[in-house]
C-alpha cells in the first residue's frame, strides 16, 4: 500500500553523500544502475545538478554507470509542461490586471480604494497590477486566492476589503478564460490535488527540502496515494519531533525560544567593516583553509557577492553564480534606459550620457570620439541645453561634429514616435551593434546578445498581449514596462573551468566541502526580513499558514545548525557579517549568531559589537575597494619646457591659490589639465553664476555715460539689463527653468548692489578699470615672482577723491566673505607643525596664520609697482541674502601683510618651477578629484614615485605652471559598456 515515510539522517556525513548512498544502495555491481523508476525531489535546480553529478561520479568510481532518476524541485511538481501550455504568461497576467482595472468600476470598491485616482495613468495601472500579481503569488504558495481569504475567519477585521479584492480577481479570471488562458496559481492548486507523475514511477524520494511552499505538502500527500514516498531530512533521530512529515523544520522546535545552541566559537565569527572588507577577509580565509581540504563559499547578500567576485578576479580566480548574475550589472541596461529617456523626453542629459557609451560614440562620432566628447562637454558647459531642440537652436557653425550627432539622436527619437516598439528596438540594436564582431568566448558579448534577444522577445510579447487583451498602451509606457521586466532577468554563465562556486544560502545544505565560508550573515539577510505586503501583514500570513517571520527564522536556525554540526568534527565553518552596507547603512549581526550557551552570551555580544571605534566608523575601511579602484594611478612625468631667451613664463593668482590648497591637485588640474565633467548639468555652476555678475559690472565700468551716475535705479536697471542680455546670448531667451531661477537671484543681488554702488560713488569714488588685465604681453612693468610674470584679471579698480586706489573683487557666495579670513586661516598650536614655514604668517601679538589665498595682496603689490601711492583692497559681497550686500574692506592689509604674502608667493612659485607637487593635502574644502580618489587616502590611489621624480627633471629656469601650456599627457578612465566616465581630460 503506498504511503509516506520520514527518514532522518545524522549530521556525521554531508547530505549529498547520504543521498547518493540511499539511491545506490541496491546496486550489486552488475551492469548499470537503473533509477528511471524513481523520482527525486530536491530544493533547487542547482541541487538537482549536484545530485546528478554525484551519482555519475559514484558509479564511475565503481566502473559502472547510472540511468539517472527523474530529479525535480517543488516548482516542477506543481507546474508540469502540460500546465504551462495553458497558463497565462507573466506579461499576459500583468496586462490582464491592467485591463481589469481599466474596465472595472473602481468607485464601487470603496473599501479597497477609498479614493480613486483622478486619472488611470499607465504607471498607476501597472504598479497596481504588479501588486495584485505579487499578492496572488504569496497566497498561491498556500493554495489560497482572494475569495478564500475573504471567507477565512482570520480576515474578519478586514473582510470588506478582501471581498472587494475577490470581485476584482473574479473579473480578472473571467477575462483570462475568455482568451482561453488560465491562472498559474489556479493550475498549481489543481495539480497539488492531482499529481502528474512520469510513467513507471514507483517511488519518490524527497531529500533535503527544508523550504518548500505549503502547497507542496498537499502535492506530497496526494502523491503518497500513488506510490511510496520517502522524505529524508538531515538531522539526527533525536530531533525527529522537530520536523513535519514532509521534512520541513517545525517552527515550535526551532524558534527563538527553542533550546537551539550552535557549535560555533567567536573565532569562527568575523565582524568586518563593509562589503569590500568581507570580500577581502573571505579571500584570505579561502587561501588559509586551502591546505586543509576543499573550501566552499556561500553568500547571503547579493551586494557582497559582487565584491567577492571582483576580489577573486583580482586573484585570477574565476567564480560562478549558480542562479546567474543580475542583468542590471551589465552596462546594456544603462544604455537601454538612456535610450528610453532620450526618445521619451528628448532631453539633452540622456543624449550627453549616451555619447559616453563606446558603441554609441563610435556610431555618432565618425572616428573622432575624443573631439565629439570634448565638443559636447564644452557646449553643455557653456550653454546648458535642456532639450534636443533647445540645443539645436544654440548650435552654430563651430559645433559641426556635435550637430551631426544631435541630428542622429533627433532622427532616432522621431522614428520611435512613428514605428511599433519592436521595430524601434530592432532598428536601435542593429544601428549600434550591427557592425560589431561578437565572440562566443567573451562573457560580456554573450551577456549582451542574451539581453538584446530577451528585450526583443519581451517587447514583442507586450505588444501581442496588449492586442489580445485589448489594452491600450502608449509606446513610452510599453517601452518602460519592457525595461522593467528586462531588469528581472538573470544572466547565465556556463560553468566551464571554475575555481569557486558562490552559492546562495538555501544551496548550502547540499554542500559537502569540509570548509565553508559564508558572507553577509547580517540580520537583514539571515533570517532576513519579509517585506510587509500592504494587504498581508505578518500576523495574517502566520494565521493563514503562509511563510512568515517565524517560519523563516525556524528554517534558517535549522540550516545553520546543520551546517555547523556537519563541520564540528571535520572541517571549519566561518561566518562573516558587515557593519555597514556599500551605501553606508548600518547593519546588524544576525540573531542566529547569538545561539550559544548563556555563559558565553556576554562574550559573544562583545565580539559581534566591537567597541573599537576606529574599525567601526563609516568611511575608514582599511581595504581598497575591489570594484571602484583596484589600481594605482601612475601619473606620467612631464619633460622640462624649453624657455626661450627673454621669455617670462606666467603664473596666475588662481594657480597660486590652487598650489596652496594642494600641490598634487594643482598638478592634476593645471599641468595635466584634468577636470570633472557633469554630463547631467542643468544649472549654472557657482563660477558661471558669478560670471553674470562680473559681466554686468564690467559693462557698467565701460559705460562712460554712467561713470559719474549716483542714481540707484539707473545703475540697477543697467546692471540687470546687462545680465539678462548675457544670459540670453548664452542660453537663448527661452531660459531653462533652473537658469531662470538663478538669473532672478542674480538680478535681486544686482539691485541690492546698485544701492551700495550708488552710495560708494556718492563718496567720491570713480571706477578706473573693470576686469583689468595685469601681467599680459603689453604690461610694461609686470610683477615678477621667482622668474614668473604674475598674470591675472582684477575685477575692478576704483580711485578715491584723495587719489587713493581701491582694488575690489566681486564675491557671489551664499554668505558675505571677510577678505582677511578668506586669505589667512588662524593656526592652533596643534596644527602649527602641519603647515610649512613658508606658508605661515605671523600677525600681531605673535598669532600664527596660514596663507590659503594670495589674490588681493598680490594684486595690491602688482598695482603698487606700476602706480605709486596708497592701495586698499576688499570684497564687493553679493550674497544670497541681499540684506548682507556690502563692501568689505581689508583694513589691516598693511606692509607687513603684503611682504609676508610676497614671500609665500615666491616660495610657491619656486616649488612650482622645481615641479614639487608632493605631499598632497588629504583634506580640502572643495575637491574636484573626490571621485578619482574614491574617498581613500591619496597615497593609496596615486603612486608618489612619479610625482617625486618630476623634481629631478626641472630645468635651470622656470618651466612649469605656465598659463596656456598644452598638457603633455592624455589620461582617461576605461569605460565598460554603458559606463559613463565622470572625469574628462583634454587631449594632448
Amino acid at each position: 500500500m503506498p504511503g509516506l515515510t520520514t527518514i532522518l539522517w545524522d549530521w556525521n556525513a554531508p547530505l549529498l553523500d547520504k543521498a547518493v548512498a540511499l539511491l545506490t544502495r541496491a546496486h550489486t555491481g552488475d551492469g548499470a544502475l537503473d533509477l528511471t523508476r524513481s523520482l527525486v525531489v530536491v530544493p533547487t535546480a542547482e541541487s538537482s545538478r549536484r545530485l546528478r553529478e554525484a551519482l555519475a561520479l559514484h558509479m564511475s568510481a565503481h566502473d559502472s554507470a547510472v540511468m539517472a532518476p527523474w530529479v525535480w524541485h517543488p516548482e516542477l511538481c506543481l507546474m508540469r509542461d502540460v500546465d504551462r501550455k495553458r497558463a497565462a504568461s507573466q506579461i499576459e497576467s500583468l496586462l490582464a490586471w491592467v485591463r481589469t482595472l481599466q474596465m472595472f468600476d473602481l468607485a464601487a470598491l470603496k473599501h479597497l480604494l477609498p479614493k480613486t485616482p483622478s486619472s488611470l495613468t499607465m504607471p498607476w495601472l501597472t504598479s497596481m497590477a504588479e501588486t495584485m500579481l505579487d499578492l496572488q503569488s504569496t497566497l498561491g504558495a498556500g493554495g489560497l486566492d482572494f475569495a478564500a481569504v475573504a471567507a477565512s475567519e482570520h480576515a474578519a477585521t478586514d473582510r470588506a476589503r478582501w471581498l472587494d479584492l475577490a470581485k476584482l480577481e473574479a473579473h480578472w479570471t473571467r477575462l483570462l478564460h475568455a482568451k482561453k488562458l488560465a491562472s498559474t496559481q489556479t493550475l498549481k492548486r489543481e495539480r497539488a490535488h492531482a499529481p502528474l507523475l512520469p510513467d513507471g514511477i514507483t517511488q519518490i524520494f524527497v531529500i533535503g527540502v527544508a523550504d518548500a511552499p505549503p502547497l507542496f505538502r498537499t502535492w506530497l500527500r496526494h502523491a503518497a496515494l500513488l506510490c511510496d514516498v520517502r522524505v529524508c531530512a538531515h538531522a539526527p533521530e533525536a530531533a525527529a519531533a522537530g520536523f513535519h512529515e514532509t521534512g520541513e523544520p517545525l517552527r515550535d522546535a526551532w524558534n527563538e525560544e527553542a533550546p537551539v545552541v550552535l557549535a560555533l566559537s567567536n573565532e569562527q565569527l568575523h565582524v568586518v567593516h563593509d562589503p569590500d572588507a568581507q570580500a577581502l577577509r573571505a579571500a584570505d580565509l579561502i587561501a588559509r583553509l586551502a591546505p586543509e581540504g576543499k573550501t566552499a563559499v556561500g553568500v547571503c547578500d547579493a551586494e557582497t557577492a559582487i565584491h567577492l567576485e571582483d576580489r577573486l578576479a583580482l586573484e585570477a580566480a574565476r567564480a560562478y553564480e549558480p542562479g546567474g548574475a543580475a542583468s542590471t550589472r551589465h552596462g546594456f541596461l544603462h544604455f537601454a534606459r538612456l535610450w528610453r529617456d532620450l526618445v521619451v523626453t528628448r532631453r539633452w542629459q540622456p543624449f550627453a550620457s549616451l555619447l559616453r557609451i563606446p558603441a554609441v560614440a563610435e556610431l555618432w562620432a565618425g572616428g573622432h570620439i575624443a573631439e565629439l566628447l570634448q565638443s559636447a562637454d564644452d557646449f553643455a558647459d557653456k550653454h546648458l541645453p535642456v532639450t534636443l531642440d533647445h540645443a539645436h537652436e544654440m548650435m552654430h557653425g563651430e559645433w559641426k561634429s556635435l550637430r551631426s550627432a544631435l541630428a542622429s539622436a533627433k532622427k532616432i527619437a522621431q522614428s520611435f514616435e512613428k514605428r511599433p516598439l519592436t521595430d524601434s528596438i530592432r532598428e536601435l540594436l542593429l544601428g549600434v551593434y550591427g557592425a560589431r564582431r561578437f565572440s562566443v568566448d567573451e562573457q560580456s558579448d554573450r551577456d549582451l546578445q542574451k539581453l538584446a534577444t530577451d528585450w526583443m522577445e519581451i517587447a514583442a510579447e507586450i505588444e501581442d498581449a496588449a492586442a489580445l487583451l485589448t489594452v491600450k498602451m502608449q509606446r513610452p509606457d510599453a517601452l518602460t514596462l519592457s525595461l522593467r521586466l528586462l531588469e528581472e532577468t538573470r544572466l547565465s554563465d556556463p560553468r566551464g573551468d571554475i575555481d569557486l562556486v558562490m552559492q546562495g544560502w538555501l544551496e548550502l545544505l547540499w554542500e559537502p566541502a569540509p570548509n565553508l565560508v559564508v558572507l553577509g550573515c547580517n540580520e537583514e539577510n539571515l533570517p532576513g526580513i519579509l517585506i510587509s505586503h500592504p494587504f498581508l501583514p505578518d500576523r495574517l500570513r502566520d494565521a493563514l499558514g503562509l511563510p512568515c517571520q517565524a517560519t523563516r527564522y525556524a528554517r534558517d536556525a535549522y540550516l545553520l545548525k546543520t551546517l555547523s554540526e556537519q563541520r564540528a568534527r571535520n572541517g571549519a565553518l566561518h561566518l562573516l557579517c558587515g557593519q555597514w552596507s556599500g551605501q553606508g547603512d548600518a547593519l546588524r549581526p544576525s540573531r542566529l549568531l547569538f545561539l550559544c550557551d548563556d555563559k558565553e552570551l556576554t562574550a559573544r555580544v562583545n565580539h559581534l559589537f566591537p567597541k573599537d571605534g576606529a574599525a567601526a566608523r563609516l568611511g575608514e575601511s582599511s581595504y581598497i575597494p575591489a570594484r571602484s579602484w583596484p589600481w594605482i594611478l601612475k601619473l606620467r612625468t612631464m619633460p622640462p619646457r624649453v624657455v626661450e631667451d627673454g621669455e617670462q613664463p606666467r603664473i596666475s593668482v588662481s594657480r597660486l591659490r590652487s598650489y596652496l590648497v594642494c600641490p598634487l591637485r594643482y598638478h592634476l588640474e593645471n599641468n595635466l589639465r584634468m577636470s570633472p565633467v557633469d554630463a547631467a548639468k542643468e544649472e549654472l555652476s557657482p563660477g558661471e553664476f558669478g560670471d553674470l555678475i562680473h559681466h554686468a559690472f564690467k559693462q557698467l565700468a565701460d559705460e562712460i555715460a554712467l561713470r559719474d551716475c549716483t542714481d540707484e535705479k539707473i545703475i540697477a536697471d543697467f546692471l540687470c539689463a546687462a545680465a539678462e542680455r548675457r544670459a540670453a546670448a548664452l542660453y537663448t531667451r527661452q531660459l531653462p527653468f533652473p537658469v531662470r531661477l538663478q538669473l532672478d537671484s542674480a538680478l535681486q543681488r544686482l539691485r541690492a548692489a546698485a544701492a551700495i554702488e550708488a552710495e560708494h560713488r556718492a563718496k567720491g569714488w570713480r571706477t578706473l578699470h573693470g576686469e583689468k588685465l595685469i601681467g599680459g604681453d603689453d604690461d610694461p612693468a609686470p610683477f615678477m615672482l621667482a622668474g614668473f610674470r604674475l598674470f591675472g584679471k582684477i575685477d575692478r579698480i576704483d580711485e578715491g577723491p584723495d587719489g587713493e586706489h581701491l582694488i575690489l573683487d566681486f564675491k557671489t557666495s551664499e554668505s558675505a566673505v571677510d577678505p582677511c579670513a578668506a586669505h589667512l586661516a588662524k593656526l592652533t598650536a596643534r596644527k602649527l607643525d602641519d603647515v610649512p614655514e613658508w606658508q605661515r604668517h605671523i600677525g600681531g601679538e605673535g598669532v600664527a596664520f596660514q596663507w590659503t589665498d594670495l589674490q588681493l595682496p598680490l594684486y595690491a603689490l602688482a598695482w603698487q609697482r606700476a602706480h605709486r601711492g596708497a592701495v586698499r583692497v576688499g570684497y564687493f559681497n553679493l550674497p544670497t541674502s541681499v540684506q548682507s550686500t556690502t563692501l568689505a574692506l581689508w583694513d589691516d592689509c598693511d606692509e607687513s601683510v603684503l611682504d609676508s604674502a610676497r614671500r609665500c608667493a615666491e616660495s610657491a612659485a619656486e616649488k612650482i618651477a622645481a615641479q614639487i607637487f608632493w605631499p598632497p593635502n588629504e583634506k580640502v574644502k572643495y575637491d574636484d578629484f573626490e571621485e578619482l580618489f574614491g574617498g581613500h587616502p591619496v597615497e593609496r590611489v596615486v603612486d608618489p614615485a612619479a610625482i617625486l621624480d618630476l623634481a629631478v627633471l626641472r630645468a635651470t629656469r622656470p618651466q612649469a605652471g605656465i598659463e596656456g601650456e598644452s598638457p603633455s599627457i592624455h589620461h582617461t578612465r576605461s569605460a565598460s559598456e554603458g559606463e559613463s566616465p565622470s572625469l574628462h581630460h583634454a587631449p594632448s
